[in-house]
This record gives C-alpha cells, sequence and structure tokens, in this order.
C-alpha cells in the first residue's frame, strides 16, 4: 500500500504486520533502510546513517508490535466489564441482581 504523497515531500510509512523478530534487529545495524518490505517512504534510496534515526525507528516497530499483540485481549476486558457494569446499572445494584437470578 502505497501513502498519499500530497500531504508531505518527505515521509516514512512503517508497516509492523510485516517486520518479523529478525528484520527488527537488522534495522538497527544496517544503513540502508531502502530495502525491508515493511517500510515505504517517498525517497526509496533512504539511507539512515545515525544510529538515533534506526533506533526510534526500532522503537516505534516495537511499540506498534505490541499494541497490536495486547489489542484483542484489551477489547475482550473492556467489552466484558462495560457488560457488567451495564447489568448492575440496570439491575439497580448486586442485590438486586442475585434476586433477580434467584427468582430466574
Amino acid at each position: 500500500m502505497e501513502c498519499d504523497e500530497g500531504f508531505a515531500k518527505r515521509y516514512m510509512n512503517l508497516r509492523p504486520e510485516e517486520v518479523r523478530f529478525v528484520d527488527l534487529f537488522r534495522i538497527l545495524f544496517s544503513v540502508n533502510i531502502d530495502n525491508k518490505n515493511f517500510v515505504d517512504s517517498k525517497a526509496r534510496k533512504t539511507k539512515e546513517d545515525t544510529f538515533d534515526v534506526r533506533w526510534l525507528i526500532f522503537l516505534s516497530i516495537v511499540a506498534q508490535k505490541l499494541l497490536q499483540f495486547v489489542s484483542k485481549p484489551l477489547s475482550f476486558i473492556g467489552s466484558t466489564l462495560e457488560f457488567f457494569l451495564n447489568l448492575l446499572s440496570f439491575n439497580t445494584n448486586i442485590l438486586v441482581l442475585l434476586l433477580n437470578v434467584l427468582r430466574g
């Protein structure tokens, strides 16, 4: 997927879903990142020669991967919590909820 080139003259789009574990460490030690399949930039001959820039790219991808990893469990926990809070709110309090459960 190509980026919209109208919004900036220089950009770098990282696709964390295409990054493998080995690719993460190759970013840190490789000066030329233009041949990576998870990087989309306007200038395909991008050379990030400073370690600081490569370190930021590394941290950015790790953070995105971590957020992707925890998104489904957090979504499930949030939905479950919201359901039970609405259930308690609908039944006034927990004692009325237990009474309604006993009544059937």
